[in-house]
């Protein structure tokens, strides 16, 4: 359990990163994890020493698609949906 926690928090960081320090945005795929074997077969990797835990795809934002959906979204507070206890 150790070793996933401590694979998400690496490609949480990577994304943060890639956010952070360019202009590129960055996405975690998931449902890559259907497809393993293949990945596994098209970079000649061995199923029986590494395990396939999700890709992140980096690239160039589509301006007008962030604008729009900024344009759309309302932001809520905080506090209308989360309960603080001390």
């Amino acid at each position: 359990m150790k070793d996933l926690q401590a694979i998400a928090a690496f490609m949480q960081n990577i994304l943060l990163a890639v956010h952070a320090t360019s202009k590129l945005g960055a996405v975690w795929l998931g449902e890559i994890l259907n497809k393993k074997e293949k990945v596994n077969n098209i970079f000649k990797l061995s199923m029986s020493k590494y395990e396939l835990m999700g890709v992140i795809a980096v690239g160039e934002k589509d301006e007008s698609v962030e604008k729009a959906s900024e344009l759309e979204r309302e932001r809520r507070s905080l506090d209308e949906f989360v309960d603080w206890f001390q």
